[in-house]
């Protein structure tokens, strides 16, 4: 009797390799907090946690687990009904919000109920005393401002860190 061959066979070019367990779990645990090292631990790899850091950059560099990671993170963004134009709109609250809509014409703080919903959503933190509002903080409007630019294309790529290097057009 002759034996059997069988034939190995192989990926396409270009495919994904499919994931083991441990790769697949590191991938769910990585979408946790984005920190590598402590996916890798969480995940199984028994290291100390340099070499789990390790562990983590090489799984990360595979093709497979980059597309796991990617799957993950469009099912996170869907499950959060997250979208560009939401998040856009919502650093346009902050970067235009004028905190003069917050007060009466007497320069007083209008009681919350009063305030724009906008100029509210811009709103970080408020401060009381006896029930009266005394401080009001608004999110990071030069921040918001700088992310707007970026997104817009406004911003000169050559500009260092914290710079603000505007483009215009006539």
């Amino acid at each position: 009797m002759e034996p059997i061959r069988t034939q190995r066979t192989r990926r396409p070019a270009g495919a994904p390799e499919k994931l083991s367990a441990r790769e697949q779990r590191f991938a769910s645990e990585y979408l946790v907090d984005l920190c590598g090292g402590a996916a890798a631990l969480r995940a199984g790899y028994n290291q100390s946690p340099a070499s789990a850091r390790v562990t983590a950059s090489r799984l990360l560099t595979k093709p497979s687990v980059q597309a796991a990671v990617a799957a993950g993170q469009r099912r996170h963004l869907q499950a959060a009904a997250v979208r560009g134009e939401a998040v856009i709109r919502e650093l346009a609250r902050i970067a235009f919000a004028n905190i003069r809509d917050l007060l009466d014409d007497g320069g007083k703080i209008r009681q919350v109920g009063m305030w724009p919903a906008g100029t509210a959503r811009a709103v970080s933190n408020v401060a009381a005393d006896d029930g009266a509002i005394t401080r009001i903080r608004l999110h990071d409007k030069l921040g918001a401002l700088s992310l707007l630019a970026r997104h817009l294309g406004l911003l000169s790529p050559k500009a260092a860190p914290g710079d603000v290097v505007l483009r215009w057009q006539d």
